[in-house]
């Protein structure tokens, strides 16, 4: 009731929102999409929850797909496989921490930056980090960043390797590494205990123009 009062009353077109425990998913759900139904656009969009529903998450995250500038998702407790988007998602940054094996990096290329902290019970090995530098690598996607951070050493290294054998290798300094591959793209890396963030040159050319 308060939802509908506040968007009969003021003319909104883009809005930001926050949901926290102890919101239901279902009622996250609602209020999403009562949002679209009265034809207003999600900007941004951050998601906390501790409970178990990976039937609700999975549809709130089918919902994210239209969110514009940024998403994030803290699922501590999410029981899903792997969740795989009905269509790309708009959204130009995307965050993800808490309970992450959910979350399928191959299925979000089409965000410009991801955030993704793999967090201690990681899935994720060699080959599947290894695969998906390939595929992202040789395409010609809209990602132009991705940021892992909070790494334990085991899966920093996997990282570490896995991108070491994505083509020739130039040390620029002490934490940066600059990759070439076959086709020609170049990738820049920058390696720190615990983070390593991947840039695209197109990406980090964009980075630095903002600054």
């Amino acid at each position: 009731m308060l939802v509908n009062y506040l968007l009969d009353t003021f003319t909104m077109l883009t809005i930001s929102v926050e949901f926290f425990d102890p919101i239901k998913p279902a009622s996250a759900l609602e209020l999403i999409k009562m949002f679209y139904q009265r034809k207003v656009s999600i900007k941004s969009l951050r998601y906390q929850i501790s409970r178990d529903s990976s039937e609700f998450i999975s549809k709130i995250l089918d919902e994210c797909t239209k969110v514009t500038d940024y998403v994030s998702i803290n699922a501590v407790h999410p029981n899903l496989l792997v969740y795989t988007p009905p269509r790309p998602f708009k959204t130009k940054m995307f965050r993800v921490w808490g309970t992450t094996n959910w979350f399928n990096l191959e299925s979000f290329i089409s965000c410009r930056c991801i955030f993704l902290n793999p967090g201690d019970n990681s899935n994720r090995t060699a080959e599947t980090y290894s695969l998906f530098f390939n595929k992202w690598m040789d395409s010609d996607v809209r990602l132009q960043k991705l940021t892992l951070y909070f790494l334990e050493q085991p899966e920093y290294q996997m990282i570490m390797n896995a991108l070491s054998n994505q083509g020739t290798k130039r040390i620029i300094d002490k934490d940066w590494i600059e990759v070439t591959r076959r086709n020609g793209s170049e990738f820049l890396i920058e390696a720190v205990p615990k983070i390593v963030v991947i840039y695209s040159k197109q990406g980090y050319l964009d980075c630095w123009n903002m600054i």
